[in-house]
Protein backbone atom coordinates (compact mmCIF):
# COMPACT_ATOMS: atom_id res chain seq x y z
CA UNK A 1 0.00 0.00 0.00
CA UNK A 2 0.84 3.51 -0.65
CA UNK A 3 -1.07 4.96 2.48
CA UNK A 4 2.29 7.45 3.04
CA UNK A 5 1.92 8.85 -0.89
CA UNK A 6 1.73 12.76 -0.41
CA UNK A 7 -1.22 14.31 -0.56
CA UNK A 8 -1.39 16.23 -3.75
CA UNK A 9 -0.85 12.65 -5.37
CA UNK A 10 -3.74 11.19 -3.83
CA UNK A 11 -5.78 14.61 -4.41
CA UNK A 12 -4.72 14.43 -8.44
CA UNK A 13 -5.71 10.67 -8.53
CA UNK A 14 -9.24 11.18 -6.85
CA UNK A 15 -9.98 14.16 -8.98
CA UNK A 16 -8.64 11.95 -12.23
CA UNK A 17 -11.03 9.67 -11.40
CA UNK A 18 -14.30 11.68 -11.93
CA UNK A 19 -12.61 12.43 -15.67
CA UNK A 20 -15.29 11.86 -18.88
CA UNK A 21 -12.50 9.72 -20.12
CA UNK A 22 -12.16 6.33 -19.66
CA UNK A 23 -8.27 6.44 -20.39
CA UNK A 24 -7.93 8.84 -17.44
CA UNK A 25 -9.93 7.19 -15.27
CA UNK A 26 -8.07 3.80 -16.05
CA UNK A 27 -5.06 5.63 -15.13
CA UNK A 28 -6.63 7.05 -11.89
CA UNK A 29 -7.79 3.91 -11.14
CA UNK A 30 -4.49 1.96 -10.90
CA UNK A 31 -3.55 4.67 -8.71
CA UNK A 32 -6.63 4.81 -6.37
CA UNK A 33 -5.96 0.80 -6.02
CA UNK A 34 -1.67 1.25 -4.68
CA UNK A 35 -2.69 4.18 -2.26
CA UNK A 36 -5.06 1.77 -0.95
CA UNK A 37 -7.06 4.01 1.79
CA UNK A 38 -10.60 4.54 2.73
CA UNK A 39 -11.04 7.94 0.31
CA UNK A 40 -9.36 5.79 -2.29
CA UNK A 41 -11.19 2.70 -1.60
CA UNK A 42 -14.23 4.92 -1.86
CA UNK A 43 -13.31 6.52 -5.00
CA UNK A 44 -13.02 2.50 -6.81
CA UNK A 45 -16.53 1.78 -5.04
CA UNK A 46 -18.23 5.15 -6.91
CA UNK A 47 -16.57 3.88 -10.46
CA UNK A 48 -17.91 0.63 -9.86
CA UNK A 49 -21.32 2.04 -9.04
CA UNK A 50 -24.04 2.11 -11.85
CA UNK A 51 -23.22 5.39 -13.71
CA UNK A 52 -20.93 6.06 -16.81
CA UNK A 53 -20.59 2.42 -17.24
CA UNK A 54 -23.87 1.16 -16.04
CA UNK A 55 -25.00 1.00 -19.57
CA UNK A 56 -22.39 -1.67 -20.40
CA UNK A 57 -23.20 -4.80 -19.88
CA UNK A 58 -24.30 -7.55 -22.02
CA UNK A 59 -23.16 -10.67 -23.29
CA UNK A 60 -23.05 -10.23 -26.66
CA UNK A 61 -20.37 -7.33 -27.50
CA UNK A 62 -16.96 -6.30 -26.38
CA UNK A 63 -16.22 -4.77 -23.05
CA UNK A 64 -16.31 -0.89 -23.53
CA UNK A 65 -13.61 1.51 -22.59
CA UNK A 66 -15.37 2.41 -18.95
CA UNK A 67 -16.84 -1.29 -18.79
CA UNK A 68 -12.80 -2.37 -18.85
CA UNK A 69 -12.34 0.64 -16.05
CA UNK A 70 -15.05 -0.60 -13.67
CA UNK A 71 -13.43 -4.01 -14.39
CA UNK A 72 -10.30 -2.90 -13.04
CA UNK A 73 -11.89 -0.97 -10.39
CA UNK A 74 -13.60 -4.44 -9.41
CA UNK A 75 -9.99 -6.03 -9.19
CA UNK A 76 -8.28 -2.91 -7.03
CA UNK A 77 -11.51 -3.42 -4.22
CA UNK A 78 -10.95 -7.00 -4.43
CA UNK A 79 -7.08 -6.51 -3.51
CA UNK A 80 -7.97 -4.29 -1.04
CA UNK A 81 -8.90 -6.71 1.71
CA UNK A 82 -11.29 -3.99 2.78
CA UNK A 83 -14.37 -6.57 3.47
CA UNK A 84 -16.89 -3.86 3.43
CA UNK A 85 -16.73 -3.63 -0.08
CA UNK A 86 -17.70 -7.60 -0.44
CA UNK A 87 -21.51 -6.78 -1.01
CA UNK A 88 -20.66 -4.43 -3.70
CA UNK A 89 -18.89 -7.12 -5.17
CA UNK A 90 -21.83 -9.32 -5.05
CA UNK A 91 -24.18 -6.75 -6.99
CA UNK A 92 -21.97 -7.71 -10.13
CA UNK A 93 -21.70 -11.65 -9.57
CA UNK A 94 -24.37 -12.30 -11.84
CA UNK A 95 -23.32 -8.81 -14.49
CA UNK A 96 -25.20 -9.99 -17.95
CA UNK A 97 -21.43 -9.53 -18.97
CA UNK A 98 -19.33 -12.48 -18.61
CA UNK A 99 -16.05 -10.17 -17.90
CA UNK A 100 -17.46 -8.10 -15.22
CA UNK A 101 -18.97 -10.76 -13.73
CA UNK A 102 -15.44 -12.75 -13.31
CA UNK A 103 -13.74 -10.15 -11.82
CA UNK A 104 -16.74 -9.69 -9.23
CA UNK A 105 -16.51 -13.39 -8.63
CA UNK A 106 -12.90 -13.20 -8.14
CA UNK A 107 -13.08 -10.21 -5.40
CA UNK A 108 -15.49 -12.03 -3.56
CA UNK A 109 -12.89 -14.82 -3.01
CA UNK A 110 -10.61 -12.74 -2.06
CA UNK A 111 -12.71 -10.79 0.34
CA UNK A 112 -14.97 -13.47 1.69
CA UNK A 113 -12.58 -16.30 2.74
CA UNK A 114 -14.48 -19.09 3.98
CA UNK A 115 -18.19 -17.51 4.33
CA UNK A 116 -17.78 -16.56 0.60
CA UNK A 117 -17.61 -20.42 -0.30
CA UNK A 118 -21.50 -20.85 0.12
CA UNK A 119 -22.32 -18.22 -2.67
CA UNK A 120 -20.21 -19.93 -4.45
CA UNK A 121 -21.80 -23.31 -4.22
CA UNK A 122 -24.50 -21.64 -5.67
CA UNK A 123 -23.02 -19.74 -8.67
CA UNK A 124 -21.60 -23.37 -9.29
CA UNK A 125 -25.65 -24.72 -9.93
CA UNK A 126 -26.18 -22.16 -12.25
CA UNK A 127 -27.74 -23.18 -15.38
CA UNK A 128 -25.43 -20.97 -17.20
CA UNK A 129 -21.88 -22.58 -17.96
CA UNK A 130 -20.55 -18.91 -17.72
CA UNK A 131 -21.68 -18.61 -14.49
CA UNK A 132 -20.32 -21.69 -13.49
CA UNK A 133 -16.67 -21.81 -14.95
CA UNK A 134 -16.43 -17.79 -13.90
CA UNK A 135 -16.93 -19.75 -10.11
CA UNK A 136 -14.70 -22.36 -10.46
CA UNK A 137 -12.00 -19.49 -11.25
CA UNK A 138 -12.92 -17.31 -8.36
CA UNK A 139 -12.18 -20.09 -6.43
CA UNK A 140 -9.08 -20.74 -7.13
CA UNK A 141 -8.48 -16.95 -5.21
CA UNK A 142 -10.26 -18.57 -2.08
CA UNK A 143 -7.94 -19.75 0.38
CA UNK A 144 -10.24 -21.46 2.76
CA UNK A 145 -10.03 -25.30 3.38
CA UNK A 146 -14.08 -25.60 1.89
CA UNK A 147 -13.18 -24.02 -1.55
CA UNK A 148 -11.51 -27.10 -2.21
CA UNK A 149 -14.41 -29.00 -0.67
CA UNK A 150 -16.63 -27.11 -3.36
CA UNK A 151 -14.31 -27.62 -6.24
CA UNK A 152 -14.40 -31.44 -5.82
CA UNK A 153 -17.99 -31.28 -5.49
CA UNK A 154 -18.05 -29.56 -9.17
CA UNK A 155 -16.13 -32.00 -10.89
CA UNK A 156 -18.82 -33.79 -12.70
CA UNK A 157 -20.32 -30.76 -14.37
CA UNK A 158 -21.91 -31.77 -17.38
CA UNK A 159 -19.97 -28.86 -19.42
CA UNK A 160 -16.26 -29.60 -20.40
CA UNK A 161 -15.28 -25.96 -20.24
CA UNK A 162 -16.11 -25.79 -16.34
CA UNK A 163 -14.52 -29.31 -15.81
CA UNK A 164 -11.40 -27.89 -17.04
CA UNK A 165 -11.67 -24.78 -14.99
CA UNK A 166 -12.94 -26.50 -12.20
CA UNK A 167 -9.32 -29.50 -12.45
CA UNK A 168 -7.71 -26.30 -12.97
CA UNK A 169 -8.20 -24.47 -10.15
CA UNK A 170 -7.70 -27.58 -7.77
CA UNK A 171 -4.12 -27.58 -9.30
CA UNK A 172 -3.58 -24.06 -8.62
CA UNK A 173 -4.35 -24.11 -4.95
CA UNK A 174 -3.55 -27.60 -3.82
CA UNK A 175 -0.64 -28.04 -5.96
CA UNK A 176 -1.92 -31.88 -6.46
CA UNK A 177 -3.22 -33.07 -9.82
CA UNK A 178 -4.71 -36.47 -10.91
CA UNK A 179 -4.76 -35.59 -14.63
CA UNK A 180 -6.76 -33.82 -16.72
CA UNK A 181 -8.72 -36.45 -18.71
CA UNK A 182 -12.41 -36.36 -17.79
CA UNK A 183 -14.57 -36.90 -20.97
CA UNK A 184 -17.37 -38.46 -19.96
CA UNK A 185 -19.94 -38.76 -16.37
CA UNK A 186 -17.88 -41.93 -15.76
CA UNK A 187 -14.34 -40.90 -16.06
CA UNK A 188 -15.47 -37.40 -14.47
CA UNK A 189 -17.15 -39.54 -11.30
CA UNK A 190 -13.46 -41.43 -11.30
CA UNK A 191 -11.78 -38.65 -10.80
CA UNK A 192 -14.12 -36.83 -8.19
CA UNK A 193 -13.56 -40.27 -6.11
CA UNK A 194 -9.51 -39.86 -6.34
CA UNK A 195 -9.48 -36.44 -5.25
CA UNK A 196 -11.75 -37.20 -2.35
CA UNK A 197 -9.65 -39.68 -1.12
CA UNK A 198 -6.65 -37.59 -1.46
CA UNK A 199 -8.59 -34.57 0.12
CA UNK A 200 -9.86 -36.84 3.22
CA UNK A 201 -5.94 -37.43 4.01
CA UNK A 202 -4.46 -34.08 3.78
CA UNK A 203 -7.29 -31.34 4.67
CA UNK A 204 -6.55 -30.75 7.92
CA UNK A 205 -2.96 -30.34 7.45
CA UNK A 206 -3.86 -28.42 3.82
CA UNK A 207 -1.95 -25.28 3.45
CA UNK A 208 -2.12 -23.70 -0.32
CA UNK A 209 0.62 -24.51 -2.71
CA UNK A 210 1.57 -20.36 -2.84
CA UNK A 211 2.19 -20.61 1.13
CA UNK A 212 4.27 -23.53 0.95
CA UNK A 213 6.26 -22.06 -1.90
CA UNK A 214 6.96 -18.88 0.10
CA UNK A 215 7.51 -21.24 3.72
CA UNK A 216 10.13 -23.28 1.81
CA UNK A 217 11.64 -20.29 0.84
CA UNK A 218 12.30 -18.74 4.17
Amino acid sequence: MLESAPAFFEATALRLSRDEDPFVVLHAVAALGRINKPETRAALAEIIAPGKSSAESSPDKPVSDFGVVRIRAIEALGRSGDHNYEGLMERYADDKNEFVQLAAMVAIAQLGGAEAVSQFERFLLSADPVTRKNAAYGLRYDTAPNAVDALIEAIPDKNSNVRDRVLTSLKEITGQSFGDNATDANSAQELQNEWRRWWAAHKEKFVTAELKFLCDMN
